[in-house]
């Protein structure tokens, strides 16, 4: 009885090299999705902050017109403003890359493999 259970864990449960493995992969991917929800964590807030910038300094301008002329040279900043909030409204989610990648669901697939299957999908 004792060899057949121990046939039977060798068989469901993973080896140390692959767990190990399997840890790598996941520490990669969560630094991978830190890295990700920092650089569009910065451009909508730097977005936002291009637009409120010019909004107050624009209001600052319609009460004392003589003192700000020169806020028509920060126009730019509006369309770099809109410009980013667009490309970050485009940029596909973790959730969305998972959602339609096209992972076969009967096969056993390696790592590596799941790895470029999300890559394409993204």
């Amino acid at each position: 009885m004792q060899l057949g259970a121990s046939l039977l864990t060798k068989a469901v449960f993973p080896t140390a090299a692959h767990l190990k493995q399997a840890l790598t992969f996941m520490d990669l991917a969560i630094k991978i999705e830190f890295i990700l929800l920092e650089l569009v964590s910065n451009m909508f807030w730097g977005s936002c902050l291009e637009l409120g910038v010019f909004t107050v300094t624009l209001l600052i301008f319609i009460s004392d017109p003589s003192e700000l002329a020169r806020i028509w040279a920060y126009i730019p900043h509006i369309f770099r403003g809109i410009v980013g909030l667009l490309i970050m409204r485009g940029l596909p989610t973790t959730h969305h890359i998972v959602k339609t990648a096209s992972i076969p669901a009967n096969e056993r697939l390696k790592i590596d493999k799941v790895f470029e299957y999300i890559t394409r999908a993204a």
